[in-house]
């Protein structure tokens, strides 16, 4: 491979200094990364401001073994003066092809103003392996505009076709950036603009308080009378950016073109540059105008949930928990194998609403949506609250930086700041969540013969279920987890935010495979750096202490 120089020195105020700029060397197995031989990288900014880095590793020369044996890169980071380094993540190289080892960022963060952060780069073979390895390369950092959008945007506003279904029970509001809630008319020109990165919101209460906030205008709604909160994902095309894996760059985000468009229109594009309506708008025989998303992961007890900022997300249940949670807030149960829905009076909403765990193309809708013109148009600052001794996850919670690996401090609190960079918006109008906090269980299965989700093989073969859930066929998807990634098409993954965003933000990207047949999103603060809302992971269906939902409304 060609030998590429590392960069140590990018801007007139930011220091780096790597002390061990070259690593050249016989890779040992260890018991631990932490026996492993490592780059130490330190980075002061003296910027009154954040600056944004990528680290890249420069590999001049390898042992060929390294690229298909466990070979990986830890990565730990100190923001203190002692020697307490916490893991942020974990890269094998078994992960990307050997063309891109060359030049690969390991690393997309920020270093806020005034501070100093130090990295320790592992680069660590399992015990298991067995022999030694060889490995010669270098690291090299460039430095990015924080406060910049890092992708271009030229595209032309356009309003959204579809106004907001409001149903019985649904009160629309505008929330300000102390996390006041005031009711608002559908028709206010001020409840939402996409344009500006202001998207609809509305509120569930309870059934106590509901009369008093029906059909009203700017009136105060009290915080103890909420009990879930709501962001619509208006329906749209979007313009088809890449067909599979190998045309779309591995780590290169772009701006993707939405186009809102109304039920009459389904775009069915098949080339790149063509529309392609958004498969999430599609349930069942049905063409939506839009769906509404739960803001937070679910709150409350299972068997009575809410949808609230600063609470505990609902953990450590498996799929069909969930599943059947996500019913009762439009009293849905499952009968026979079938979902019936005869309405719940305590939210509000009737037998002809649906709500159902958000599938993995609606993920994808959201997703997409945020990487547009009309969103946050970059990853989403990680949620890494989390308190081990009581297994904790705070809804709303962000970070200042988007690398954030795991903290018991809520740095960024959801309603006391006047910025949320770990919304999709980057404003309070967004969806939270979805990078970092909890892993996430979405409805999507590979008929695998592996169901251990706690919902019957004959509830996924009723052909009436089928719009709860994105079915992947194993007979195209039989390799292990890297692999199946790859046979993805516009067909069977489009719009689900897999192959089309494959690797950004240096996200995890684990595939469904026969072992762990289903899909959690967003991959939670334990996944550190590579957590995102592009981030996917695979799993048995079965409950985890990190593993929560979220919820999706259809009022139409």
């Amino acid at each position: 491979m060609n030998k590429k120089p590392s960069n140590n020195s990018i801007a007139h105020k930011l220091n780096v200094t790597i002390k061990d700029d070259r690593i050249d060397k016989k890779i040992m197995p260890s018991e631990s990364y932490q026996d492993a031989a490592y780059f130490q990288l330190d980075i002061k900014n003296n910027e009154n401001k954040s600056v944004a880095i990528d680290i890249y590793n420069i590999i001049d020369d390898i042992s060929p073994e390294l690229i298909t044996n466990n070979f990986q890169y830890v990565i730990t980071r100190n923001t203190e003066d002692n020697d307490d380094y916490q893991m942020m993540g974990i890269l094998q190289s078994e992960h990307i092809p050997v063309s891109k080892l060359e030049d690969m960022i390991i690393l997309s963060g920020e270093i806020p103003a005034n501070s100093n952060y130090k990295y320790r780069v592992y680069l660590w073979l399992k015990k298991d392996i067995g022999k030694e390895l060889f490995y010669k390369g270098s690291l090299k950092v460039n430095l990015k505009d924080a406060n910049k959008k890092n992708v271009s945007n030229n595209i032309g506003c356009k309003n959204i076709k579809n106004a907001p279904i409001i149903t019985d029970g649904l009160i629309p509001v505008i929330i300000s950036n102390d996390g006041s809630v005031k009711t608002t008319k559908v028709n206010n020109k001020n409840w939402y603009n996409y344009c500006k990165q202001k998207w609809a919101n509305a509120i569930l209460v309870t059934e106590e308080s509901r009369n008093k906030y029906l059909n009203t205008n700017k009136k105060d709604v009290l915080e103890k009378d909420i009990l879930a909160y709501f962001v619509w994902i208006p329906r749209y095309s979007y313009k088809i950016w890449t067909l599979n894996t190998t045309n779309n760059k591995i780590w290169q985000e772009e701006t993707i073109e939405i186009n809102f468009v109304d039920t009459d229109t389904k775009d069915s594009g098949k080339s790149i540059g063509d529309w392609y309506t958004h498969p999430a708008f599609t349930f069942g025989d049905k063409e939506l105008s839009g769906i509404w998303v739960g803001k937070f992961e679910v709150t409350g007890k299972i068997n009575n949930p809410t949808i609230l900022p600063n609470q505990s997300s609902i953990v450590n249940y498996n799929l069909a928990d969930y599943f059947k949670t996500s019913l009762l807030f439009s009293g849905g149960s499952i009968q026979n194998n079938e979902v019936v829905f005869n309405g719940n009076t305590k939210y509000g909403l009737d037998k002809n609403n649906n709500t159902h765990i958000i599938k993995n193309n609606e993920w994808g809708a959201v997703a997409y949506l945020s990487h547009s013109q009309y969103g946050i148009l970059n990853n989403i600052a990680v949620n890494d609250y989390r308190s081990e001794q009581n297994n904790h996850f705070m809804t709303g919670c962000g970070d200042n930086v988007a690398d954030s690996s795991g903290s018991n401090i809520c740095k960024i609190i959801y309603g006391k700041s006047n910025d949320y960079p770990q919304s999709t918006t980057g404003n309070i109008s967004g969806i939270f969540d979805m990078s970092g906090g909890t892993g996430e269980y979405v409805m999507a299965y590979l008929d695998a013969g592996n169901n251990k989700s706690g919902l019957s093989d004959e509830w996924f073969k009723n052909a009436n279920n089928y719009k709860y859930y994105n079915q992947y066929s194993y007979s195209t998807f039989n390799s292990n987890a890297i692999d199946n990634i790859a046979k993805c098409t516009l067909k069977t993954c489009g719009g689900d935010a897999l192959y089309e965003t494959h690797s950004w933000y240096y996200s995890m990207h684990n595939f469904m495979n026969k072992e762990y047949n289903f899909m959690k999103r967003g991959c939670g603060n334990y996944s550190g750096s590579r957590a995102s809302q592009f981030c996917f992971g695979y799993g048995t269906g079965e409950g985890g202490a990190g593993t929560s939902s979220r919820v999706v409304l259809v009022t139409e």
